[in-house]
């Protein structure tokens, strides 16, 4: 005949209860064994047929100094009793480990073994108490055993594993998006399927936000019920999603995104809600306000929120740079004059002004080595550095030149500043022809200014050779060596006059 482990699905029918037995009357059809309350341990018994102890989960409660029969059918033990090994019922009770003496039994309700015993305290455990692994799957003779208050004289017959249980509800909880079917709900109930009866549902895998139920029924072989609901509760668990360039890089002083802008090509969605409006998104902590030309690293985070005040966190990193260098400001082309002698490292660099768009005024340096000559022409290099270390050159040609002029000017030019600031450029040109006999004229370099007193650097062609001369504005002219000038041609002349007239006579 078919056999299976008909206790461990009685077991895994009525998993999950735990109650106490309470006997408050004496009552010997009151079955104090409730199979929610038993449990199965491996046994591991040499030299015998049993491989499994019975226990109770929870201690019985019962009466102080009373009797008890604990009664069960045969078959319960019986390869035990057919191969003539003993039947042990361990328990557990006043503190002690004992072996209580069992007897065997024909009722008129069919062969038992059975142990009667008084307790002294109120608590009782059964403990180690031997079994028949395997059972006859047979309607006719359903698993059976009984503890009630008593002696084996008030036995009256069998009555089933307590009455039908009061009727159970309890609460599962269930994401969004990650419902159970049928069958993963009925597994959480029972460990196999078909042991239970679905009464009535409006949950169905897949179900929105919202709140359902499922009711269940069991029964045993004795029409022991136990009716069971369980409330289901879908809830919006997921938080939105924001999605968007976790980070950019801006150069200082360059076009740039504000935080406003950032956040608005942001998108968020959520499983629930579907999209919600970049406007809802919450700016929890901004570094980058007023830092757009600062250097350095920022972050802008914001927070979404669904409907189910599910909330979710998205940080956009950001990163000033500064590789622009300084801009140099000072002239391309410098001339000299000789007589003033060597022009000194520090003499060329203030000539040179730099300023950076993030450290502001800068220092300018030599980065040629300094000329020694102060003859012709030298070409200079000058650099400036900001913090960042960004790198700017500029080049200057140096020009020494002789400021005598060919023939009788043998000074530079000198002409009042009132003259010159209301001289055009072509005047100016036109003056330096009429004082020097030279074609060609340009200006090289103009360092009078509107109100002090400078060098207008100039060349001129004259008998096919390129010259240079140097025009001195000053606030009052000076007019001495004109003076000088004109009197040694006067003086000439007059010689010369004198010399024809004696020759003549």
């Amino acid at each position: 005949m078919k056999r299976k482990l008909f206790i461990l699905m009685l077991v895994f029918l009525f998993s999950g209860i735990k109650i106490n037995a309470t006997n408050n009357s004496y009552d010997s059809r009151i079955n104090l064994i409730d199979m929610r309350n038993i449990y199965f341990e491996n046994a591991n018994i040499s030299n015998h047929s049993s491989s499994h102890y019975v226990k109770t989960k929870e201690p019985l409660t019962l009466k102080e100094f009373s009797t008890y029969t604990i009664i069960a059918d045969e078959r319960y033990f019986q390869r035990d009793l057919e191969e003539g090994y003993p039947l042990e019922m361990w328990t557990f009770h006043g503190g002690e480990i004992g072996v209580i003496p069992q007897h065997f039994v024909s009722l008129e309700y069919g062969n038992w073994v059975y142990v009667t015993f008084e307790v002294d305290e109120v608590l009782f455990n059964i403990d180690k108490m031997t079994i028949n692994d395997y059972l006859d799957d047979d309607p006719e003779y359903p698993f059976k055993i009984m503890m009630f208050e008593g002696t084996i004289n008030d036995f009256q017959g069998f009555y089933g594993y307590g009455s039908s249980f009061d009727y159970m509800e309890e609460y599962l909880l269930l994401g969004y998006g990650n419902e159970y079917t049928f069958e993963q709900i009925q597994n959480l109930i029972i460990n196999e399927s078909g042991e239970i009866q679905l009464l009535e549902t409006n949950y169905v895998a897949g179900s929105t936000v919202g709140d359902y139920y499922l009711k269940f029924q069991a029964k045993t072989p004795f029409d022991v019920t136990s009716s069971y609901k369980l409330n289901v509760k879908v809830v919006d668990i997921t938080p939105p999603v924001i999605k968007g360039n976790s980070s950019s890089t801006y150069e200082a002083y360059g076009p740039a995104l504000s935080s406003n802008q950032i956040q608005s090509i942001l998108t968020v969605t959520d499983d629930v809600d579907g999209n919600i409006p970049w406007q809802n998104l919450v700016v929890l902590e901004d570094t980058f306000i007023n830092k757009k030309n600062v250097p350095g690293t920022y972050h802008i985070t914001f927070e979404a929120k669904d409907s189910a005040n599910n909330r979710s966190t998205f940080t956009h990193t950001i990163t000033i740079t500064d590789t622009t260098p300084p801009t140099i400001k000072g002239p391309s082309v410098f001339y000299r004059d000789i007589s003033e002698g060597l022009m000194s490292t520090e003499e060329i660099l203030t000539l040179f002004t730099a300023t950076d768009l993030v450290d502001g005024p800068v220092a300018v340096t030599l980065k040629t080595p300094p000329h020694t000559v102060a003859s012709g022409k030298h070409l200079i290099e000058v650099e400036a550095k900001d913090s960042f270390n960004n790198a700017k050159t500029a080049k200057l040609y140096l020009v020494y030149i002789d400021n005598s002029l060919p023939n009788i000017i043998s000074s530079p030019l000198v002409i009042s500043k009132s003259e010159f600031e209301n001289m055009t450029e072509e005047e100016i040109k036109a003056w330096i022809i009429e004082n020097t006999g030279g074609e060609n004229i340009v200006i090289l370099n103009n360092e009078a200014s509107f109100d002090s007193e400078g060098k207008v650097y100039f060349s001129y062609d004259l008998n096919g050779k390129t010259h240079y001369g140097i025009i001195e504005v000053k606030t009052k002219k000076n007019i001495i060596p004109f003076i000088i000038v004109g009197s040694v041609i006067v003086l000439n002349g007059i010689g010369l006059f004198i010399y024809f007239k004696k020759k003549k006579f």
